[in-house]
């Protein structure tokens, strides 16, 4: 039987030695990154962080040092979607970031299998 075509991103699963129980950090999203984010993407630190000391993320590619997967927005008055974030649009993100976490992501198949890295 062949798998599920249900591309969604990263998925967090469980963790190392136990169950994920929805643990997150939360992340700061400048409005200066022109970059879209939804919901299972991968995040790295973007080295600096808003005025209450939150730090910034940005959206990890190939060979980054990734600090999590978002799994969620907060909500604002101006902005109320959970799962995606508009480009140019501060928002603070919801990131599972517990280096013990495991997920699930759908391989496309398009340039080989994924590394393990």
């Amino acid at each position: 039987m062949a798998n599920a075509d249900s591309p969604r991103g990263l998925v967090p699963v469980n963790a190392l030695g136990g169950q994920y129980y929805g643990s997150v950090g939360t992340y700061f999203i400048p409005a200066t990154d022109s970059t879209a984010m939804s919901v299972g993407d991968p995040v790295k630190y973007a080295g600096s962080a808003d005025a209450d000391g939150v730090p910034t993320v940005a959206v990890a590619t190939a060979g980054d040092a990734c600090c999590g997967v978002i799994v969620g927005f907060k909500a604002d008055k101006d902005y109320d979607s959970q799962t995606h974030r508009t480009a140019s649009t501060a928002r603070y993100a919801l990131v599972a970031d517990d280096p013990n976490q495991l997920f699930v992501v759908q391989e496309d198949s398009g340039g080989g299998a994924l590394a393990d890295t």
